[in-house]
């Protein structure tokens, strides 16, 4: 999704070529550009994906050239070093304007605990100039509202008695320059089940202006539902609610 939305791009593609342990897809396309009034450019796009694993590490890469000006390109790796731990990372970057995005999180299940309890952390920065042509546009890509944005995150979950319990912060900067220093947040969420209907409360304390006069907002959100209920023979009904309060 950082550089390829292949229902984007007109053309043929090949998949499941493996080489060795490597799997290698790839495509061949076309775009149109207007460039202007009733003149458009066509321009060619090529690209390529690998996938494989070595030492226990899956490792993917995706390579994008776009007509002789852009080129995007994606690394990705993701690993499980020992029981209870998993770790990943990505690098994506567009050549034309020299921009980039990253991200890095780990989770960890915590041993010899009475309950449940696992453990998170996550870094993710994009640059404000990052946007190949061609990455998803799909609502809740990784992208969008994203640009100039670098955040660092942690949380904990956790599961007792039925209830399915997260607390979590984030440190957030929004300059485009890796500096935290715009907003930061702290939240609590619960959920359970009651009988067949699913029921979910939190609450999100934000501060933003950090480096002026902070301003706190206050967020309670509220949410009930149900999914694939059986109501009539052949008859399944799926209904929800969500409510928010701010301050």
């Amino acid at each position: 999704p950082f550089v390829l939305d292949t229902d984007a791009v007109d053309g043929i593609s090949v998949s499941g070529v493996a080489i060795g342990p490597v799997g290698v897809d790839g495509f061949y396309g076309w775009t149109q550009t207007q460039v202007e009034e009733n003149t458009f450019r066509t321009d060619a796009v090529r690209g390529a994906r690998a996938k494989t694993e070595f030492a226990g590490v899956g490792i993917d890469g995706a390579l994008v050239k776009v007509g002789d000006a852009e080129t995007d390109y994606m690394a990705h790796a993701a690993a499980a070093p020992m029981p209870g731990l998993a770790i990943e990372a990505l690098y994506a970057a567009q050549s034309d304007t020299q921009a980039a995005a990253m991200r890095a999180a780990a989770a960890y299940r915590i041993p010899f605990l009475p309950l449940p309890v696992t453990a998170s952390a996550g870094y993710r920065r994009t640059g404000q100039e990052f946007h190949p042509t061609f990455r998803s546009q799909a609502t809740g890509n990784p992208v969008t509202g994203e640009q100039g944005v670098a955040a660092i995150t942690a949380g904990l979950d956790t599961s007792i008695a039925g209830f399915d319990i997260a607390v979590d912060g984030e440190i957030l900067g929004r300059g485009d320059n890796g500096k935290l220093d715009d907003e930061r947040s702290i939240g609590a969420a619960v959920g359970t089940k009651v009988g067949w209907i699913d029921v979910a409360a939190g609450h999100k304390i934000t501060q933003t202006k950090l480096t002026e006069e902070p301003e706190t907002e206050n967020t309670t959100t509220l949410g009930v539902g149900f999914t694939k209920r059986p109501i009539l023979p052949n008859l399944v009904m799926s209904a929800s609610y969500n409510a928010t309060i701010t301050n």
